[in-house]
């Protein structure tokens, strides 16, 4: 009874389960940071990523993985959840405002940076590595090729980052 109480049914539980997860990552995404640099602060960002995904892996699962699958999120809570991506959107605009990546869309190019982060976290999550490796070790360098691709130095000017 206690959840028809509160949280009207199940589905109303559940989307309050998956609000919670991503108001949790947003407040680790949004620690104040000591970082000065641009590029050091996106690889702090995917840092934190992996740790809290590593650490709270039931939540990462109903937040990424859908293992409700009869939840459906509802626009207010995807809008609500959104906000944990656009401090990543943030920290790569200012990344190329500061020269340190190149010209293009900085949303489109953390989308790529939380593609791959996400995809690493999940293979970990589901334990099915084909390798022996350091998983946390194997993502760094992840994030680290699709930064230097990024950079100014590995694109043409003007050209945006080739894909």
């Amino acid at each position: 009874m206690g959840v028809y109480t509160w949280f009207g049914d199940k589905h109303g539980l559940i989307e309050a389960l998956w609000l919670d997860g991503f108001r949790r990552f947003g407040e680790a995404l949004a620690v104040p940071s000591k970082v000065t640099d641009a590029i050091e602060r996106v690889r702090e960002l995917m840092d934190t990523y992996w740790t809290w995904a590593s650490e709270n892996p039931a939540d990462y699962q109903l937040m990424f993985g859908r293992t409700a699958a009869e939840y459906d999120p509802s626009q207010a809570a995807r809008d609500e959840a959104a906000k944990t991506f656009v401090v990543l959107a943030e920290a790569m605009a200012a990344a190329q405002e500061a020269g340190r990546l190149c010209v293009g869309d900085a949303g489109e190019m953390a989308i790529q940076l939380w593609g791959v982060a996400h995809g690493l976290v999940a293979i970990g999550l589901a334990d099915v590595l084909p390798l022996e490796v350091d998983l946390a070790d194997v993502y760094r360098q992840a994030i680290d090729v699709l930064l230097v691709g990024l950079s100014p130095e590995a694109n043409e000017p003007g050209e945006g980052p080739r894909r």
